[in-house]
């Protein structure tokens, strides 16, 4: 064999090599492709199932009997709390909330910065100093 013959077979290898390498990356980003692919379809699982139950929440709401009593009671209980550490965090904060659009605004603005709704004075509303 001589050195012609050791070059061919080197380029041969070579090229073997190179074609399988493409061949993987090809491989490994169609895998990735496909991957996004179903981590999007199952988002989208997921947001309607939550959309789903959000919506027989708020129909079965205040019934607590049945299949589901337990989870829409600790529905319940939940929103019952997030409502009083927002209001607590809004107390801090010396803000409230539109009436209509539910934007932050200053506890003693006339009006909404956001949608410019009127709003109704904070004594009114039960403030306390």
């Amino acid at each position: 064999m001589g050195i012609g013959d050791a070059i061919k077979d080197f380029m041969s290898g070579a090229a073997a090599s190179a074609s399988a390498a493409k061949d993987k990356l090809t491989d490994g980003a169609t895998i990735l492709r496909l991957e996004t692919e179903i981590k999007q379809l199952q988002g989208d699982i997921d947001k309607w199932c939550g959309e789903i139950g959000r919506q027989y929440a708020a129909k079965y709401a205040g019934d607590y009997g049945g299949e589901f009593g337990s989870y829409l009671e600790q529905i319940s209980r939940n929103k019952d709390k997030i409502k009083s550490l927002e209001d607590q965090i809004s107390a801090i904060k010396g803000t409230r909330k539109c009436s209509k659009c539910g934007a932050e605004i200053d506890i003693d603005a006339a009006f909404c910065v956001k949608c410019g709704t009127k709003q109704a004075p904070a004594a009114a509303r039960g403030r306390t100093h």
